[in-house]
Order: C-alpha cells, then sequence, then structure tokens
C-alpha cells in the first residue's frame, strides 16, 4: 500500500548528559550507541548544551551554557531548565524529587523537537539511519546534553552518566488489529458470514503507545463490499478535532484516518486502546465461496510515515446452493417454477436477478430500478444455481409442477450452513446423484375431468337406457294389437 505524506514527526525523548562523572574530556570525545533501532529508520542528535571549559570535571562540577541556536528556545521554556546571571544552565528549583525532574525533561524534549523541526534553517543535527544489526553510532561528539529524536516516534530512554553513552530504544512499536461482527450471534472474530445487500459491522484496535508520532489507519475493502463512510467513528474521540477522514480512494485505500498531533500528544499511557468502528454493504460484485471477500488494514507512523505495521485482515464469506428438480429415481426434470421465501409460511418473497448462468440475490439499488427483477424463476437443464446468501434458512415454493407431475404442497427447506451446496449430476444419462438441494416431484393417479371419460359413461348408459325404453313400448303395441 502506497504511504501517504505524514506531518513531521513529533518524539518524546530525554535530554542525554554527557561529561559528568569522569576527568576532564576533550572537545570531539562524545559517542553515543543506539541499540535495538528500528532498521532503516533515522536518529538524529541536536546538541543542546555545551560543557563550559570552567568546569571542574575532577570535583563533580559541570558548567553548561546554551548553544546559540537554541538561546530563544530555552529563554522560553523553563519548565526543567533556565539560565542563571552567569549564563550557565541551572535546574528549576521547583523540581524535587526525580520523577518530578524525569517528567519535565520529556516535556522539554518534547517541544524542543517541535522546535528543531520548525526551525531547520537554524537548527542543526546529525542524522544516521540504523544499519543491518539494529545499531546506530555517533561518534566525536563534543560533549554536552543532546536532545536524540527518532523518526519511529518511541521513546529513547537515556540513563547514563559517561561521555559514551549506550541507548536502547525501548521501540514501544503501535499495533493495529481488526475484527468483524457475526450477526448470527453478535460475536466478534476474523471471519463472518452475510449476503448481497446485508450491512458488515467492523472495529479496529489501536494500541497506541506514548511518543505516537503520525498516526495514520489506511483501510482496504475488497470491490464485494461498499463502505458506509457516514458509519466510521471512534469512541471518545471528535471527528475534525482529534482526527479526520478521507473518503478519496489512494491506490488500493478505500479510506483513511489521520489523528491530529494535539490527540496524539495526549497520549502517556503505554498500550493505550483506540476503537474505530464503521460499516459497510455487501454488494453484487461479492465473490461467492469459496472465495473469499477480505478486508485490510495498516497502521503508517513515524517522520515520513515510512514504518508500517503489520496488516490486520478479516474474511467475510458469501453462499449459493444448486436446486436440482428430479424424479423419485433421480432423472432430471424440466418445467418446474419456484419462488424463494425467508419464511415456512407466509414471509417475503427473496427477488433474484440473472448474472450469467446463474440467479443472485438483488440489491436494493435493483430492486429500486424494477428492471430484470426475477420473483418466479423456472428449473431448466433439471438445475439452477443461486447465489448471495448468508447463512440461514430459506424456502422454496414450487408454484408451477412440470407437466405430468403433482405440484408440492408445502415449501422446501434450504439450510445454508457455512459452505455451498453444489449439484452433482451425470449430465451423460441426466441423473442426478448427490449434492445441491434436490426437490422430488412424482406423478399422481389420473382423475376424470370434464369433457372426459367421466361423462363419457354417463353418455353410454343414458343411451341403453333409452334403447331399452323403446325397446319396452314397441313390445307393448304389439302385445295391444294382437289381443
Amino acid at each position: 500500500m502506497k504511504t501517504i505524506k505524514k506531518f513531521s514527526a513529533i518524539v518524546i525523548a530525554v535530554l542525554m548528559v554527557l561529561a559528568m562523572s569522569a576527568p576532564a574530556f576533550a572537545a570531539g570525545d562524545g559517542k553515543i550507541t543506539i541499540t535495538n533501532a528500528v532498521k532503516g529508520q533515522d536518529y538524529t542528535v541536536y546538541q543542546i548544551f555545551e560543557l563550559d571549559e570552567n568546569s571542574d570535571t575532577e570535583n563533580g562540577k559541570y558548567l553548561y551554557t546554551v548553544k546559540n541556536e537554541w538561546k530563544a528556545f530555552v529563554a522560553t521554556h523553563t519548565g526543567f531548565v533556565s539560565v542563571d546571571e552567569n549564563d550557565y544552565v541551572v535546574i528549576n528549583e521547583s523540581l524535587t524529587d526525580d520523577a518530578a525532574k524525569e517528567a519535565a525533561a520529556a516535556a522539554f524534549a518534547k517541544a524542543a523537537i517541535a522546535y528543531a523541526k520548525a526551525n531547520t534553517s537554524t537548527i542543526t543535527g546529525i542524522t544516521k539511519s540504523a544499519s543491518d544489526d539494529k545499531t546506530v553510532v555517533f561518534e566525536g561528539l563534543d560533549l554536552g546534553y543532546y536532545l536524540v529524536d527518532s523518526s519511529v516516534g518511541t521513546i529513547c530512554a537515556l540513563d547514563t552518566t559517561d561521555k559514551e553513552v549506550t541507548i536502547v530504544d525501548k521501540n514501544d512499536e503501535p499495533i493495529i488489529d481488526k475484527e468483524v461482527q457475526e450477526d448470527d450471534n453478535s460475536t466478534w472474530g476474523k471471519t463472518n458470514t452475510a449476503g448481497i445487500g446485508e450491512t458488515v459491522n467492523y472495529r479496529i484496535t489501536v494500541t497506541a503507545q506514548p511518543g505516537a508520532a503520525n498516526y495514520v489507519v489506511h483501510d482496504t475493502l475488497s470491490s464485494g463490499l461498499t463502505l458506509n463512510a457516514d458509519s466510521i467513528e471512534i469512541a471518545g474521540l471528535t471527528k475534525g478535532t482529534d482526527y479526520t477522514v478521507n473518503t478519496d480512494a489512494t491506490d488500493d485505500c478505500i479510506f483513511e484516518i489521520r489523528f491530529a498531533k494535539a490527540y496524539l500528544d495526549t497520549i502517556t499511557e503505554k498500550n493505550t486502546k483506540i476503537v474505530i468502528t464503521y460499516n459497510a454493504v455487501v454488494n453484487k460484485d461479492a465473490l461467492i465461496y469459496e472465495l473469499v471477500n477480505p478486508n485490510e488494514v495498516i497502521l503508517s507512523y513515524g517522520e515520513d510515515a515510512t514504518v508500517e505495521t503489520a496488516p490486520a485482515k478479516t474474511e467475510t464469506l458469501v453462499f449459493r446452493f444448486d436446486v436440482v428438480k428430479t424424479t423419485s429415481d433421480g432423472t432430471l426434470l424440466n418445467g418446474a417454477k419456484f419462488k424463494l421465501y425467508d419464511a415456512a409460511e407466509n414471509g417475503n418473497v427473496i427477488k433474484l436477478i440473472a448474472d450469467g448462468d446463474n440467479l443472485r440475490v438483488a440489491t436494493a439499488a435493483e430492486i429500486a430500478a424494477g428492471t430484470g427483477i426475477i420473483e418466479e424463476f423456472e428449473i431448466a437443464d433439471g438445475t439452477v444455481t443461486v447465489e448471495g446468501f448468508d447463512n440461514g434458512n430459506y424456502y422454496l415454493e414450487e408454484t408451477v409442477a412440470p407437466t405430468g407431475y403433482n405440484k408440492l404442497k408445502e415449501r422446501v427447506k434450504v439450510e445454508i450452513a457455512n459452505g455451498n451446496k453444489d449439484a452433482a449430476v451425470d449430465l451423460e444419462n441426466s441423473k442426478y446423484t448427490e449434492g445441491g438441494v434436490q426437490v422430488i416431484n412424482k406423478t399422481g393417479a389420473e382423475l376424470p375431468s370434464t369433457g372426459g371419460m367421466g361423462t363419457t359413461v354417463l353418455y353410454v348408459i343414458g343411451a341403453l337406457l333409452v334403447v331399452g325404453a323403446v325397446i319396452v313400448l314397441v313390445s307393448r303395441r304389439r302385445m295391444s294389437c294382437e289381443a
């Protein structure tokens, strides 16, 4: 995924002391080694205070003066240090314990990084990238106080008093995770099932760290899922103030969430959770199981967003089934017509639309347009494939039976449970073997009907009665004449 240009990185660092407890050192004796660095990322050191030549290092007395390019900054940031009447740096007298000094140093460093970024024409530093062994070494440094900035955006903990300083980058990297909700039981996980037209809920969790810099969430939806942009929310944060949303797709990105520096600066606790929710609708381009509809998110962070987390992924499954129309012995039948319902009795007809050789569930837009919508479909070649379904139960109602066969009295239940139902048909012998949803029709006994054998029988009986009556009448007349 292409990384979008980010704001300048803001890194919380700790001021580092060089030359505090050993004999006097010559200029250029300082060395800073950073271990556990992030390979390929930049680390920059800025000297803020210089060790004065009048320092009595043998007796532990160190005098520091402010470098010219930092004097304006130090004059307006006196929470940690200030300058006395002799132009030497002194610690703020109100800082009476180590915890208070550490907090003040962190705040001072954070502001100093921002100042350096905003004044690149006057503030100079030394920048190096981490090597393959995740080490960065700065040598030949003048002794004094140095500020360390990392493009990764994590805290560098500096804890030493020697001219050679080793820093272990704590490298508390942020983590991103993504889950999707299963509508059957409202549980969250990595996989869910859904049908065309249904809404799918997503949850992204960013585990943020102190020193968070330029966090940007990049989310990618597959073509079978349509984002509902208005649904994007972050619990406890204000859109437009704490974060912004960009739904103008860039490369594979469907939307991005960029967190404001002012909000990121408030993150002081490790593993702070940021929870993002949104939803999307399954559309007509959804892939049918065993293919899946993927969804992926990453978090980029650090200066120029050159660092990215591992992606977090979810999958949405959409199903199909085959209807196979046969006789009792498995012979395929044509001509039957069906409607598909969402209930065993009454319920709603599921509207379909032709999609290539198959039928699929119609989208809301297609239903509104009204073109090509199918409520009753016919079985041709003994089978038909219908796709676009969630897990669950559906019901086929036979509206027209094949010629010579009885129509089914009740709806046929179709149960989909984490898999499609493919028909297995012996086309050469036109026989159904297994798979799919088999719907069997039976022939019935032929019953009399108007204009058929029943009426004919009545005509014959009537004719015989008439003939008999004529014979009787003629016989009686002859007997009367003879008498």
